[in-house]
């Protein structure tokens, strides 16, 4: 039983020492591993040797990272440079969203739309309703016309509250002139004949 617990500790001992020996050149050369190509050592079977050369044609030698001498130091700082700066609010906030994406482009200037032109100005209705006529062959026929509740008598010519003026009666229908535009419009004529 002796010399099976001195074998078991020497076999201890050697494997602490060896872990610490590779800790201890690890610790000396920390770049020797990240430039170690990852192979299928790692996973418990040795690949064959096809697969080694579609590994080597596939996956180019590593390049050691820049992160380390001055050059690393040089892209540190040029990313900095890179990120917005932070107020002093957002250097305690623990939620402040950062983002390496560019700004979103500002958004388009608004162009106003062209004025619409106004429409030139129109008469408005005739407030009038024809109600008959009295001698429409005469010279001068005289027409009855309301406006709301007053009752009108108006002949060629006449002008009607200080707007209208009356100019003939035919029969399809009354014409009148706006006098503010001088525009005509026709009032429709109903009538027995009609």
């Amino acid at each position: 039983m002796k010399a099976t617990l001195v074998t078991r500790s020497l076999l201890g001992a050697a494997a602490i020492a060896t872990a610490a020996l590779s800790y201890w050149v690890a610790a000396k050369r920390p770049d020797a591993l990240a430039m170690a190509p990852v192979s299928g050592a790692s996973t418990g079977h040795r690949p064959d040797k096809a697969a080694q050369r579609q590994e080597g044609q596939a996956n180019p030698p590593a390049v050691p990272e820049a992160s380390v001498g001055p050059d690393g130091a040089a892209a540190r700082e040029g990313l900095a440079a890179l990120r917005p700066p932070l107020s002093a609010e957002s250097a305690n906030d623990p939620f402040t969203v950062l983002s390496w994406l560019p700004p979103p482009p500002p958004p388009p200037p608004v162009v106003a739309p062209a004025p619409v032109p106004q429409p030139p100005p129109s008469a408005p209705a005739l407030p009038f309703v024809y109600l008959g006529t009295l001698n429409p062959d005469a010279a001068r026929p005289q027409v009855f016309i309301s406006n709301g509740d007053r009752l009108l008598i108006v002949s060629p010519g006449e002008v009607v509250d200080g707007m209208y003026r009356f100019e003939s009666i035919a029969a399809t229908g009354a014409l009148f002139t706006y006098l503010p535009l001088n525009q005509q419009q026709v009032m429709p004529v109903q009538g027995e004949g009609n």
